[in-house]
């Protein structure tokens, strides 16, 4: 990095001459232009030269950078469109509105040297007491500031520790203001509520003559995802062998649905039992009469009436509303449908790393922290089985003993 001890007199107020040397050094060019440090001026050009290495040294270091009217909103936008194309649809969309509704209302008109850890912990904490000012999606909100779930404020505040590492790997400040951040625990905070055994048969009964019947059969049935379950299609079903392949989703991108890979990106395999595959033929005769011969948009499953895809939020409308004319008192989510599959599943014994495959987890671990609930009773029942080994075998040895 180049630099250089520059010369230059002064007159003083007595019109005298006065001589400083500056250590000065050129900063990495910013949208083409170029930038010098000059710093403070040395009455001795020893001293100017000490501090011209030494300031070469954090400049090599990355510890001074060349001054900067970037803002936040700019370094959160400039790393949103370098993250285009390496991250799915839904995940930019999600990155997107985070931007917009939450974190450039309340820190975007920062500059971006001038941001400070304090500057990103009142951020934190004003998400969590009220949610902020933020740009609302409805031109009349009753309610503009909501509280934030600890979960979202650690989404959102993610979403800026990204943007700024990228800010210092571009050299537009010397380091992290969110190094030095406590980030509220993500920790489940809200209890998961599942359907019992007899519930699930109440809810199924209860809405046998609903047009989204068997979708909501095939929700308990399998543990797909909203999702997923739109984005099925009917060359994705073996009615042979029994199995439907989960091989892409449909979400709401921009308000708008679109098609994408699954959430772990990679295809999985669900095996159906036989009333469900009895259940999806009797669908697909039905299916082809309403829509009176023409085939369904790109061969969905489900669609509405006119054959076009389902949007998710229709579909979790009306999946609350059959719950709420059901006689279940035990009131869930389109999402907990997917819970009360895996939690039933492990209650009756079936071995986790089964049920986390049905499921498209990652790996089985995250199947174990997110029913955690459901493996107490199993403990118990693992403790007195093992248990009922070592008795057996101690009956066994002492039987033994007596006859000889």
């Amino acid at each position: 990095m180049p630099g250089h001890v520059h010369k230059r007199s002064h007159l003083t107020k007595g019109d005298k001459e006065s001589v400083l040397y500056y250590a000065v050094v050129e900063l990495p060019r910013v949208n083409g232009k170029r930038r010098s440090d000059w710093g403070k001026g040395f009455r001795r050009k020893k001293d100017a030269e000490n501090a011209l290495v030494e300031k070469l040294s954090k400049v090599n270091a990355g510890e001074v950078i060349a001054r900067s009217d970037l803002t936040v909103a700019d370094c959160l936008h400039r790393w949103l469109a370098s993250v285009v194309g390496s991250v799915k649809p839904t995940t930019l969309d999600s990155y997107q509105r985070s931007i917009d509704q939450y974190l450039e209302p309340q820190v975007g008109s920062v500059k971006l040297q001038q941001l400070r850890p304090a500057n990103v912990q009142q951020l934190s904490e004003r998400l969590l007491a009220n949610g902020g000012r933020r740009k609302s999606q409805h031109p009349v909100d009753p309610h503009p500031e909501r509280p934030l779930a600890p979960k979202t404020v650690r989404n959102h505040l993610n979403v800026l520790g990204a943007a700024l590492k990228y800010a210092v790997g571009m050299g537009w400040i010397a380091s992290d203001p969110m190094s030095a951040v406590k980030k509220p625990s993500a920790r489940r905070s809200k209890q998961m509520k599942v359907w019992n055994a007899d519930e699930v048969a109440a809810y199924l009964q209860a809405t046998s003559d609903h047009d989204l019947s068997t979708l909501f059969h095939l929700a308990l049935f399998t543990g797909l995802r909203r999702g997923e379950l739109l984005g099925l299609r009917w060359e994705d079903i073996d009615f042979t062998s029994s199995r439907l392949a989960v091989r892409q989703t449909l979400v709401l991108v921009g308000g708008r649905p679109q098609f994408g890979t699954p959430k772990s990106h990679e295809a999985r395999t669900v095996d159906l039992d036989a009333e469900t595959v009895d259940l999806l033929r009797r669908w697909r005769i039905a299916q082809r009469c309403f829509l009176e011969g023409v085939p369904p948009s790109r061969d969905l499953v489900f669609t509405d009436a006119g054959g076009s895809p389902l949007r998710p939020d229709t579909v979790s409308y009306w999946f609350r509303k059959a719950v709420e004319r059901s006689p279940i008192e035990r009131r869930i989510s389109f999402h907990e449908m997917r819970h009360t599959h895996a939690s039933l599943l492990l209650k009756a014994g079936e071995p986790v790393h089964v049920v986390s495959q049905r499921l498209g987890h990652a790996d089985v671990g995250f199947t174990l922290r997110v029913y955690s609930h459901v493996l107490p009773g199993m403990q118990a029942e693992a403790a007195e089985s093992f248990s009922s080994l070592i008795r057996a075998e101690n009956e066994l040895r002492a039987n033994e003993a007596n006859q000889g």
